[in-house]
């Protein structure tokens, strides 16, 4: 693989160069021209006349070119800091590509990589990526340095789509062939005609079930083909076409490959068996690569295989050892089982022996120690291989070598395999070996074994000494035994060293004792050999489960070990035949958790070998417990369920939905009370919890009549759970030690966790085997071991550790206002906005404190502290969750109500509102959340803001209404006005112009017809009594003579009118004014003129009176 330098020059987009990834400042064009010229001819010399051409190619040379360039390669020498970068060429300069790095040659050395990795596609793809992310833009700013870039820049674009050719070709052995899709088709609609994308997209599409849409891209490929270049498509891209038409089954995957299954993704597959295949896989929650056993149906629904597979998966995880392959993970559902180790990349030993590779005598040692430490650790935990063998030694690439293949239920799979005449041999999984006895003598003997095999594959040793070590080892395979397997490894280390062996320690081994105890964690099933002490407790249960209506409620305060002597005491006694025909019942074990019928759902999928529909919504029906119970169970009457509900408080606690609560209650005691119901239901409840189900009628009879009670150890007990596992491993206390274990335990409630944690960490500190009054004080004693322990971690805490710290351990408990306050299990994931977590996850870990599991649907890895006695025991978490208690809670919730958010799919209904919002805003303030938390806090503020908004454009939208609607009375009010305005003055116009007609009618008939023309004026003053209509009443008065008397007599009127009540006679020479109603004279005006005949003349002009006549 290519080397990457601190000095790197860069010409895959922007030519520039790196010193320890920062740009260093090149200066001008010429300058970066001058690096383009030395990385297309890398390694290589170019000549001064060269470089100045190219890198003057713009310009007129320099009247000394080598002066200048050899000016511009200081310049470049000075700001990459190291003067040999370039080296000085008889020719002229010369990048020296062992002292640089250049992007372009590391893209070639990594795509060169990645066509040599053989069948792994993971790293190919790896690989490719890396090459691949090199590419900055285009090469050479675009080849903006000269047109003499053409040829190089031809290279690196075929030099990039090869690349991204064999990238997609990995994807699709990888089995990714749904994530390559969208890819390759971007890719295709750029490059058409190319013609191997176009292949990869066929294959694609195909194996994701989309023939029509391969075969559609082949026409379009061909159509393309002929319209642009008259050719037709490529002959091995027609024969793909018509396999896909066929429906060969060649090109298909296995057919778990690129599949996701429990938070993994499923690679291809690199080994298969009778009974199993094996993939290479990735857990994308932790960037894991892992090797995954996929169990066939045949074998995962053989009833004896679904009984034993829980129990000894679970002790093969818990061998922990540095040469043994760990087993990360393992669960069981309907018609398979999966098993996730760790993947190794290097080959198995049995592939090198058969290789043309040579071991040395020291690689053969090395073989001996890593194989036999390991062996010898899984002995020390009562575990044995019974299948060691060259093909169950893996190695990686550093040379070190695990032992793999510890037997899951091998006796059940002897038995199909002689029910097929079949066997199972596979690099990677179980192997089946005929059930031999022997156990330990039966591992050593294959151990010895497997190393003489090895030993003709040694090169460069003594004669001599190869047959001293094969002849010892010759001797152990026919039956001499030494004590043990490290004490083989000692005698096989004397051979080699020429001295007598000393001990049976070899060199650089680990200790060798095997810790028996368990912390604070709870005793499980495989802990059984290391339970001790309760043996009266465990026949009292079994008794009560014999003879009641098939329920036991175990009961007692926390820290009693409830937990422990249900699954390390009665159900390892149950395996045994405790009860007639109890080794042949299935046990499923739960906790109620937030979803109590999901969380059944899925224990009962561990257990089935057929699975109902819709199972969860089938256990919440009315009676649904018991009738998926009687179809999950073999039709053979005498089996039965056990399941084992452990922390039932947790159905009071965690559950927030009465209506659930209710129903589950009811169903499970329906399903207990059912005689045709093959169920029976052992219960475990905090002491302190114990009033919640007895609020619920008659589930709290059932739980009452049932009820079993654990009270603290007695001191002979506490003394055999002190030295019973002790003495397992060969070990002993010093005198007066146990008594005083046994009085700082007895009578102190909840005192079983802190024993089983100081007697830990008693062992962890023992060199011999003498377990010491002076280490136990060293710890703090039981009071103090749990305390001491979480106190020290916390101080050695770097300080912004601590904060973190804090913030942990505040998200791994549930505050409880009322009660006390419980440990709740959280996904890893979860915690990543706490900061840097991982550190302080892995030594609360090695320390007990904390203990790591997996979610039953996603497989995501989950933590949790190890027991409920550290919330107590430790006093500064004490005070942080006295302190930080509505915080606690605040946060509790919010957890709550984003978990139920995502898992509703982000419904926007779920997300907090009003005073909910408020509180936590308030409360929580700016603390950092972990990422799900973070983000529904800020959609909840998002949708508040949105909705605030709308509100106010709704209230805009409202006032513009309303202000248009305003608008639109006002305007309609005007409107009306207007038109009822207009509409009176045209009724105003057509009353005046008839009351107009009327006084012209009545003037111009007043001489002919007096009487009409009275009648006609009197009508338009009527109409509108106005100064003109009365003045035309007064004419047509005036013409009518008889009727009016006489005033001013014997004077000669040329004009009479009517003003008010005055009537005024104009004269030639005077007007007189008359009061109307007396007819007597008022007032005579002297005229200073005879103005008769000019009035006369006035009066028939036109005159400027407005419309009322003034």
């Amino acid at each position: 693989m290519g080397k990457r330098h601190s000095l790197m020059f860069r010409v895959l987009g922007p030519i520039d160069v790196t010193v320890d990834g920062a740009p260093v400042d090149l200066g001008g064009p010429r300058q970066r021209r001058l690096v383009a010229v030395l990385c297309a001819s890398a390694g290589n010399p170019v000549s001064t006349d060269v470089i100045a051409e190219r890198v003057f190619g713009d310009g007129e040379l320099p009247s000394d070119p080598k002066a200048t360039v050899r000016t511009y390669v200081a310049r470049l020498r000075r700001v990459c800091g190291d003067r040999d970068a370039i080296a000085t060429d008889t020719e002229g300069y010369r990048l020296d590509t062992a002292r640089v790095g250049v992007d372009s040659i590391l893209a070639a050395s990594l795509i060169e990589t990645a066509s040599t990795a053989g069948a792994d596609a993971t790293v190919r793809i790896e690989t490719l990526n890396d090459a691949l992310s090199l590419w900055r833009g285009d090469p050479y700013d675009g080849g903006e340095a000269g047109d003499w870039l053409r040829g190089e820049l031809r290279r690196l674009d075929e030099l990039r789509m090869v690349a991204i050719e064999r990238r997609f070709e990995a994807m699709l052995e990888a089995g990714l062939h749904g994530d390559a899709i969208p890819e390759l088709q971007a890719a295709v609609e750029k490059d058409p005609l190319r013609e191997r994308l176009v292949g990869h997209l066929m294959l694609a599409l195909h194996r994701s079930g989309r023939r029509a849409a391969a075969t559609r891209v082949f026409q379009n490929h061909r159509k393309t083909m002929g319209d642009e270049l008259g050719l037709d498509p490529d002959a091995a891209l027609v024969e793909l076409d018509r396999r896909i038409l066929a429906g060969d089954p060649a090109l298909d995957l296995g057919p778990d490959t690129g599949r996701s299954i429990g938070g993994y993704r499923i690679g291809p597959q690199i080994g298969e068996g009778a009974w199993s295949t094996v993939h290479r896989g990735v857990q994308p929650s932790v960037g894991r690569e892992v090797a995954i056993k996929i169990i066939r149906a045949e074998l995962a629904n053989h009833p004896n295989f679904i009984r034993r597979f829980e129990a000894e998966a679970q002790t093969l995880a818990n061998l922990e050892h540095p040469h043994i392959v760990p087993l990360y993970d393992y669960w069981r559902e309907p018609d398979r089982a999966f098993l996730v180790f760790r993947h190794l990349r290097g080959p198995t030993l049995e592939s090198q022996l058969s290789s043309s590779k040579w071991l040395s005598l020291d690689e053969w040692r090395r073989i001996a120690h890593h194989v036999g430490s390991a062996l010898d650790a899984a002995h020390r935990a009562g575990v044995t291989h019974q299948d060691v063998n060259a093909r169950n030694v893996l190695s990686d690439t550093e040379g070190n070598y695990y032992l793999a293949d510890f037997g899951i239920a091998r006796n059940v799979l002897v038995e199909a395999s002689r029910a097929v005449g079949g066997s199972d041999r596979q690099p990677g999984g179980i192997a089946v070996a005929e059930s031999k006895p022997g156990g330990r003598s039966l591992d050593l003997r294959e151990f010895a074994s497997m190393l003489a095999e090895a030993l003709p594959r040694v090169a460069g040793a003594d004669d001599d000494q190869l047959r001293q070590l094969s002849e010892h080892l010759q001797l152990v395979t026919n039956g001499r035994e030494p004590a043990s397997v490290q004490a083989l490894v000692v005698e096989l280390d004397s051979i080699i060293d020429g001295v007598e062996p000393i001990g049976h320690e070899p060199r650089g081994s680990l200790p060798a004792f095997h810790n028996p105890y368990k912390g604070l964690r709870a005793f499980v099933e495989s802990d059984a050999d290391d339970f001790f002490g309760r043996d009266r407790l465990i026949d009292h249960i079994i008794e009560r489960l014999r003879s009641s209506d098939g329920v036991v409620t175990v009961l007692g305060p926390s820290g009693v070990g409830k937990s422990s002597v249900i699954r390390a005491g009665v159900i390892p006694a149950l395996r045994r035949s405790a009860i007639p025909g109890s080794h042949d019942w299935f046990v499923a074990t739960m906790t109620p958790g937030t979803d109590p019928f999901d969380e059944l759902a899925t224990a009962l999928l561990r257990i089935a070998d057929r699975v109902p529909a819709n199972l969860t919504d089938l256990l919440s029906e009315p009676g649904g417990i018991g009738r998926v119970v009687r179809s999950v169970l073999p039709e053979d009457c005498s089996t039965e369920l056990l399941l084992v509900i452990d922390q039932f408080e947790e159905l009071f606690t965690l559950v927030d939905d009465e209506d659930v609560r209710v129903a589950f209650l009811e169903n499970l005691e329906a399903a207990c009370r059912d005689e045709r119901c093959r169920i029976r239901v052992v219960l475990s409840i905090r002491a302190d919890f114990w009033d919640r189900p007895l609020r619920y009628g008659s589930f709290a009879r059932l739980v009452e009549e049932s009820v079993v009670h654990v009270a603290a150890l007695e001191p002979d007990g506490l003394e055999l759970a002190i030295t019973g596992p002790a003495h397992r491993t060969g070990c002993e206390f010093e005198p007066g030690l146990v008594a005083r274990i046994v009085t700082d335990v007895h009578n102190q409630p909840g005192a079983l966790p802190h024993m089983q944690f100081a007697l830990t960490e008693l062992m962890e500190r023992n060199k011999s085997r003498l377990l010491t009054i002076a280490d136990y004080e060293g710890i703090g004693g039981v009071a103090g071991a749990v305390a001491t322990a979480a106190e020290n971690l916390f101080q050695q805490a770097a300080e912004d550790s601590r904060d973190t710290i804090r913030h942990l351990f505040g998200r791994l408990v549930v505050v409880n206002p009322g009660s006390s306050a419980t440990r709740d299990r959280v996904a890893v994931s979860s915690l990543e906005g706490l900061g840097d977590i991982q550190p302080i996850l892995r030594d609360f870990g090695e320390a007990r404190l904390l203990a790591f599991d997996r979610s039953e649907d996603t497989r995501e890895p989950t933590v949790e502290i190890a027991h409920e006695a550290l919330i107590g025991a430790w006093p500064r978490l004490v005070r942080w969750l006295d302190e930080d208690a509505e915080q606690l809670i605040a946060r509790r919730q919010l957890a709550d109500a984003s978990k139920a958010w995502s898992e509703r799919g982000r419904d926007a209904g779920e997300l907090y509102r009003g005073g909910r919002l408020a509180a936590a805003e308030e409360v929580l303030g700016a603390r950092e959340l972990p990422a799900l938390e973070a983000e529904f806090l800020s959609e909840s503020r998002a949708a508040r803001d949105r909705e605030r908004e709308a509100r106010r454009r709704s209230v805009r939208r409202l006032q513009g209404l309303l202000a248009g609607v305003a608008c639109l009375a006002v305007l309609a009010m005007i409107a009306g006005v207007l038109a009822f305005q207009n509409a009176a003055s045209a009724r105003d116009s057509r009353a005046a112009a008839e009351t107009r007609r009327l006084s012209s009618d009545a003037s111009i008939i007043a001489l002919e017809n007096p009487d009409t023309a009275l009648l006609l004026a009197a009508e338009a003053h009527r109409r509108d009594p106005s100064a003109s209509t009365l003045l035309g009443l007064q004419r047509a008065m005036s013409s009518t003579g008889a009727y009016l008397g006489q005033l001013g007599y014997g004077t000669q009127y040329i004009y009479v009118a009517w003003i008010d009540d005055r009537i005024v006679g104009v004269a030639d020479e005077w007007i007189d004014i008359f009061d109307s109603e007396s007819g007597e004279r008022v007032d005579r005006i002297d005229l200073p003129s005879p103005l008769g005949a000019s009035l006369l003349e006035w009066e028939k002009a036109p005159k400027p009176f407005d419309v009322e006549g003034n």
